[in-house]
């Protein structure tokens, strides 16, 4: 079984370098273009299901994949980006000037401490495992597509590809409008 793992084209949060968790913005006329373009790489792909985060930004994404091979997106709010609560829409240097030790706090420890009014990283964690379990067990041999956001893609690639969720911050990210592609063999996840 094939998994595509697309991240959301930009949006002008995420150009300014905002926190973006469950506020939901729109994509900008970049990550329209992104969109389009990320679909056109994905044309040729056999795609027999996709996925994509409830919020705007991940389901516009999908909608241009889905355009170009009839399907349309399914939501799934356990595909959704990490709640930042009081940080979204907040630049990393907002909230340095405003909480600081909280910040640091929460860089050190984000799977049990949480953004103010936010969730933690075990919670966006279990939500995601919950809900990709899920998928194993009823999902046939064919390709499936999944948009989501850089902190769930982050949470596969650490957890589920590399076996290790202490990695979080180690594994590189996923650009805007990017992908990655998996196989999930029954027993193992690897890069396709």
């Amino acid at each position: 079984m094939r998994w595509i793992w697309v991240r959301h084209a930009e949006t002008e949060a995420n150009l300014a370098g905002r926190y973006v968790g469950h506020a939901d913005v729109p994509l900008s006329e970049q990550g329209r273009e992104q969109a389009a373009h990320t679909a056109k790489r994905l044309a040729n792909e056999p795609i027999g299901q996709l996925f994509a985060s409830d919020l705007a930004r991940a389901m516009d994404t999908a909608r241009a994949i889905g355009d170009l091979h009839g399907l349309a997106p399914q939501p799934v709010p356990s595909l959704r980006e990490l709640d930042f609560g009081d940080w979204d829409l907040h630049t990393y240097n907002e909230v340095m000037q405003k909480q600081p030790e909280q910040l640091y706090r929460w860089y050190d420890d984000p799977f049990t401490l949480s953004p103010p009014s936010g969730e933690t990283l075990r919670s966006l964690g279990e939500r995601f495992d919950a809900w990709l379990l899920g998928q194993l067990e009823c999902q046939e041999q064919k390709t499936i597509v999944c948009v989501t956001h850089g902190g769930p893609l982050r949470w596969f690639l650490c957890k589920w590809l590399a076996g290790d969720e202490a990695s979080y911050w180690a594994v590189p990210g996923v650009a805007c409008g990017d992908f990655v592609i998996t196989s999930w063999d029954g027993r193992e996840w690897r890069r396709a």
